[in-house]
């Protein structure tokens, strides 16, 4: 469920005294000379007393931002770090401001108190209607690496793929605005238009002539040295493009100094915005961190102000005008490159003993396998000596990866020249196309998926001998229908070919697997059989509602 914490608690003990501070800021730097698992091992082992373990915490962190600085600049994107409201450094707060902020009031007690509430949001009846549900599907999960929040549709709060909805974003966009950050960035307790992300792509939508989409990472629920670090290591399994800008809205009070001479002029302090009465009325709802719409129009309106000089200063990305053979802009970490290595072993030793002439792909999510995409398989078949069929391995469809993966394997055995095998974390996932998970939410999502294509086409096919891709044509999906244009003109600079099949129909009727999925809900098992080989109906009937087992 959504946090409890109204406060996030200081990291560790701070020395007050200037020359401990920084004494503890040149062991800091120091410690970086060690290597990130060591640091991690000395912290997890000793754990008293209190000021080294507080060492060691910022060590780590530390050694985790300068990654991600390294990732993001090897990326060719552009890393902002913007310092969150802090409860210390905020001047000419009223008595009661203070008093409140004082309590630090948990997640419950803020929702029991309606009469606080009114006041907190100003008059935001989205908001306060937010409020009443008690902050409905704010709940979090962890992938075993991070925490991210969990998918959620709803009236006033999204989450699809992790990734909060920003109702504002642009359908042109070419360049992208990646917001990182705890439930500040997320958007605590406000309905998705009054998030800091859809507050500043609103001011970009208005005045910056780039075409810019706002993504928002927020995470939120973990507190102190652990929370920065969990949004640390998200910026670290994220691709990013030449010209894109990443801010993490966060803090860090002891690193403060050494982030900020890293960071020069791409820092943003944020405690100034609400000290001496600079921010109007009430603007946050029971932390300095938890701001209610108004605060989060104060910080979204100066990040503007910084950043819109930026897109400006290059309004064409990089990533537009990468010329053929050029290397790919989307960089991994160190984790993902060694599980990229491990993916493509595995897709070695699925090659043939003796190569054809030709090799083909085609990508799939088969949810479910139909006959429809049966023709395409067969039809790319018939055009290359051998076909690689991708079944998409992230898991965020009805049927399970396991199960769609056996539909594509039964259902295609009888063809000699088609190896059946997984996408992997690196074609069409959650990690490389974020936005083809969210097209039942947002179907009118505008995609880049160049990263993808990227990796595909100068990492994986050359792999395999890919020369060729396949996709079969999209009159319904608008996502994936800007995916293959996108494949259209992009893959050409990789010397891969890619050529759309006409769809199958059935009656005059393109075969769908949505509709299919629709019949199987309502239990018309027989009605759906038409649409899929025998041998994917074997495996649908376990899917079955309860009340019908079949026939």
């Amino acid at each position: 469920m959504h946090h409890t914490t109204a406060v996030r608690p200081e990291p560790g003990p701070v020395h007050k005294h200037p020359l401990l501070r920084f004494l503890g800021r040149i062991a800091v730097s120091a410690a970086t000379l060690l290597p990130l698992p060591a640091v991690s091992f000395l912290k997890q082992k000793l754990q008293r007393p209190a000021a080294l373990q507080h060492f060691l915490q910022c060590a780590e962190t530390y050694k985790y931002y300068l990654a991600v600085r390294r990732h993001i600049k090897k990326s060719g994107a552009l890393l902002y770090f913007a310092e969150a409201p802090e409860l210390s450094k905020l001047r000419g707060l009223s008595a009661e401001q203070r008093a409140i902020l004082d309590r630090k009031m948990t997640t419950s007690q803020l929702l029991d108190d309606a009469g606080y509430l009114e006041k907190a949001y100003c008059g935001c009846s989205r908001c306060l209607a937010f409020a009443k549900t008690r902050f409905r599907g704010t709940r979090l999960y962890s992938n075993g690496r991070y925490t991210i929040p969990a998918d959620f549709s709803g009236e006033y709060y999204n989450v699809a793929n992790g990734i909060r909805y920003t109702p504002a974003a642009r359908t042109d966009a070419r360049r992208r605005i990646y917001l990182f950050g705890s439930c500040i960035a997320r958007g605590y307790g406000v309905s998705d238009e009054y998030t800091i992300s859809n507050i500043l792509q609103e001011q970009l939508n208005g005045q910056a002539p780039a075409d810019t989409a706002v993504i928002n990472r927020g995470t939120g629920g973990a507190t102190g040295y652990p929370g920065v670090v969990n949004d640390l290591k998200y910026m670290l399994d994220t691709f990013f493009a030449p010209g894109d800008i990443v801010v993490f809205l966060s803090y860090h009070t002891f690193l403060e100094p050494l982030i900020r001479r890293r960071q020069k002029q791409l820092y943003l302090e944020c405690s100034p915005l609400f000290s001496d009465g600079a921010a109007p009325g009430w603007w946050f709802l029971n932390s300095a961190v938890h701001l209610n719409q108004i605060g989060n129009r104060v910080i979204a309106e100066e990040l503007f102000k910084k950043l819109a000089p930026l897109l400006t200063a290059d309004e064409t990305p990089r990533s537009q005008t990468a010329g053929r053979g050029s290397r790919p802009h989307a960089k991994l970490s160190p984790e993902l490159e060694a599980e990229l290595q491990q993916y493509l072993s595995r897709l070695e030793s699925a090659k043939p003993a003796v190569l054809p002439d030709s090799a083909g792909a085609i990508v799939m999510n088969c949810n479910p396998f139909t006959l429809g995409h049966k023709y395409l398989i067969e039809t790319a078949s018939r055009e290359v000596g051998l076909l690689y069929v991708f079944v998409v391995e992230e898991d965020r469809s009805f049927f399970r990866y396991e199960d769609r993966f056996e539909m594509v394997r039964r259902g295609t055995a009888g063809l000699r020249n088609v190896i059946v095998v997984p996408s992997g974390k690196f074609i069409l996932s959650a990690l490389t196309f974020p936005e083809y998970f969210q097209k039942e939410e947002n179907p009118e999502v505008r995609i880049n998926a160049a990263a993808d294509l990227e990796i595909f086409g100068n990492i994986i096919a050359p792999v395999l001998g890919i020369t060729v891709r396949f996709a079969g044509s999209e009159p319904f999906d608008a996502v994936t229908a800007q995916y293959n244009r996108q494949m259209a003109g992009e893959l050409a600079q990789y010397g891969i070919e890619f050529r759309c099949i006409e769809r199958c129909r059935l009656d005059g009727e393109y075969i769908s697997a949505t509709k299919v999925r629709g019949l199987l809900r309502a239990g018309k098992f027989e009605a759906l059989q038409q649409y899929v080989p025998d041998s994917t109906a074997e495996i649908l009937k376990k899917y079955l509602p309860a009340t019908d087992a079949g026939p």
